[in-house]
C-alpha cells in the first residue's frame, strides 16, 4: 500500500497478536514451523474430513492440502 511499509502492516496484522498471546503462553510461534504428516484416511471419533466420495491423500512430506 502506498505510504505504509510492509513492516508496519506485518506489525499491526500479525506481530502484535503473536507477541500478546505468546506473553500469556497461549501461543508459540515455533509451532507454525513444525510440519504435520497428512493422512486423510485418519478419522476423528469416526468422522472424516472427506466429503462427496473424495479420495484420501496420504502425502507424508507435504503440509499443503490441495
Amino acid at each position: 500500500l502506498k505510504g505504509i511499509s510492509d513492516a508496519d502492516i506485518e506489525l499491526v496484522t500479525y506481530r502484535n497478536a503473536i507477541t500478546a498471546f505468546a506473553q500469556s503462553g497461549q501461543i508459540d510461534e515455533a509451532d507454525f514451523n513444525m510440519s504435520n504428516k497428512i493422512d486423510q484416511t485418519e478419522k476423528f471419533e469416526g468422522n472424516t474430513i472427506l466429503r462427496g466420495g473424495q479420495q484420501p491423500r496420504t502425502d507424508k512430506s507435504s503440509i499443503i492440502i490441495s
